[in-house]
């Protein structure tokens, strides 16, 4: 490895291992529901704000069925021509176009046999 990549993974290292107590704790309150930084002022209105609008209560839980809705319908979302499928089963992967499989890869020019070189160079002749 050269001096410049042993240099990025030492403060790459320094980094995480810095950030590692400051972001454990502040998840730990997250998850305890303790008031954080992030909880108070612009975001904690704003996150108010959302759960008005929405009709949402933020100490209601989601039972499974709930949660089930939710996911079908945010997945569905995330794919306008339905969920993915295999390819020519019909389903959104299987659709031509931007978002298909494999339509952004070049259609490969593989030339006529009679014209590919050989490893040693030459062309082979036709068959």
């Amino acid at each position: 490895m050269t001096t410049n990549g042993w240099l990025q993974l030492g403060l790459y290292l320094v980094v995480l291992l810095g950030l590692a107590k400051p972001l454990g704790t502040f998840m730990a309150k997250v998850y305890e529901g303790e008031p954080t930084l992030a909880s108070a002022g612009f975001w904690g209105r704003s996150n108010g704000l959302c759960y008005r609008v929405m009709g949402v209560s933020p100490d209601d839980e989601m039972d499974w069925k709930q949660y089930a809705w939710s996911f079908l319908l945010f997945s569905l979302s995330e794919h306008p021509g339905g969920l993915p499928a295999a390819p020519g089963s019909g389903g959104a992967a299987a659709q031509p176009g931007p978002h298909g499989r494999g339509s952004h890869l070049p259609s490969p020019s593989i030339p006529p046999p009679a014209s590919r070189p050989t490893p040693t160079g030459r062309p082979t002749a036709a068959k």
